[in-house]
C-alpha cells in the first residue's frame, strides 16, 4: 500500500510498536488500550492524508456521546487523553513527511459535559475535619490505613500498593517509596516510580498509629491463611496476600466516599488534600494559632 493511502488505523499499529523502547510499560499499556478501544473503532478507516479538524472533532463528539462500552458515555478525560495520543502519534507522522501539518494540533479536545461526573470543581480537597470524618467512616475497614497514609503523605495509588514494608520504618515514622504497582494485562508488576526516583516520606503519629495495627491485621491473616501469596512483602494486599489490583482500589474508595458523610473527591484528589491539609497546619504554625484543629493533627 502507499504511504499516501494508509489508514490511520495501520499507522497507529506501526507507531506504537516504534514508539514502544521509549515508553514505561505503564504508558505502553495505556496508549494501546486508547488505540484499541477507541481510536481505531472511531478513526481507523480514515486515511491519514485525509484527517482534519473537522473529522477529529465530530470522533470527540461521538466518544463523548457513546464511545463507551456498549454505548455508554466516555468521560471527558478519556477523550481527551485520546486526543493527547492522536496529537503525539500524528505530530510524528508530520516528521515522517507523511502529514503536511498535524490537524491534532488545531482540533478542540472537550472541556466538559453537563453528565461527566458528580464532582464540584470547588470541593476537590477536604479540609481536617472532613478527612477526619472519612477516617472514622472507614474504621475497620481493610484498607483504613492505605486511605490514612494516602492523606497522610499524598502518595500516588501505585506508591502506596507499591510499598513494602522493608520500606517502612514505623520507628522513626518514615516511609520510603521507591516502587510502583501496576497491573498490565492482568499481571501485577513492580514499576519505578513516576519520577523514577525514590524518596523518603515522613508520617505522623497517627499514620504510625494506624500502619501499626494495619501490620498486626495483615500477621493474623497470614497466619490464618491456607496459603500466602505475598511473595514482595507488600504492605498492603488482598485477603491471601495478592497485589491488590489499582483499578480495585478507585473502585472501592469511590464506593466508600459517596457513603461517607464527607463532599465527594476522586482518590487522587487526596493528593492534593495531603497538600492543603499541610498548608493549613504552616499557616496556623507561622501565625501561632493556638486552636489549629484537632483534625488536622489526626490526620497528618
Amino acid at each position: 500500500m502507499d504511504d499516501l493511502d494508509e489508514s490511520l488505523g495501520t499507522y497507529l499499529d506501526d507507531w506504537l510498536e516504534r514508539r514502544r523502547p521509549q515508553l514505561r510499560p505503564t504508558t505502553q499499556h495505556s496508549y494501546q488500550q486508547l488505540i484499541r478501544c477507541y481510536l481505531q473503532p472511531m478513526l481507523g478507516e480514515v486515511q491519514l492524508r485525509k484527517l482534519d479538524r473537522r473529522i477529529l472533532e465530530r470522533a470527540y463528539a461521538r466518544l463523548l456521546a457513546s464511545g463507551g462500552r456498549s454505548g455508554r458515555p466516555l468521560s471527558t478525560k478519556t477523550v481527551q487523553y485520546c486526543h493527547g495520543v492522536l496529537r503525539r502519534a500524528l505530530e510524528d507522522a508530520t516528521l515522517d513527511g507523511l502529514l503536511e501539518a498535524n490537524p491534532a494540533r488545531i482540533a478542540r479536545p472537550p472541556r466538559h459535559a453537563p453528565d461527566d461526573d458528580e464532582f464540584d470543581d470547588d470541593l476537590q480537597v477536604w479540609t481536617g475535619a472532613q478527612a477526619a470524618d472519612f477516617l472514622a467512616f472507614v474504621e475497620g475497614h481493610p484498607l483504613r490505613a492505605l486511605w490514612h497514609l494516602a492523606l497522610g503523605t499524598g502518595a500516588r495509588r501505585g506508591e502506596l500498593l507499591g510499598l513494602r514494608w522493608v520500606d517502612v520504618d514505623l520507628d522513626s515514622g518514615q516511609i520510603r517509596i521507591r516502587r510502583s504497582l501496576s497491573v498490565i494485562e492482568g499481571v501485577p508488576r513492580l514499576l519505578g516510580t513516576k519520577t523514577s526516583r525514590s524518596r523518603t516520606l515522613s508520617i505522623g503519629s497517627s499514620v504510625v498509629e494506624a500502619l501499626r495495627r494495619h501490620r498486626d491485621e495483615e500477621e493474623h491473616r497470614h497466619r490464618a491463611a491456607d496459603e500466602w501469596r505475598n511473595r514482595w512483602g507488600l504492605a498492603f494486599t488482598g485477603v491471601q496476600g495478592e497485589p491488590i489490583d489499582p483499578i480495585q482500589v478507585t473502585t472501592t474508595f469511590r464506593d466508600l466516599v459517596r457513603r461517607a458523610p464527607v463532599p465527594v473527591i476522586r482518590l487522587h484528589d487526596l493528593r492534593h488534600s495531603n497538600a492543603s491539609l499541610r498548608n493549613t497546619r504552616r499557616v496556623a504554625a507561622d501565625a501561632s494559632f493556638d486552636g489549629f484543629g484537632d483534625a488536622v493533627v489526626a490526620v497528618l
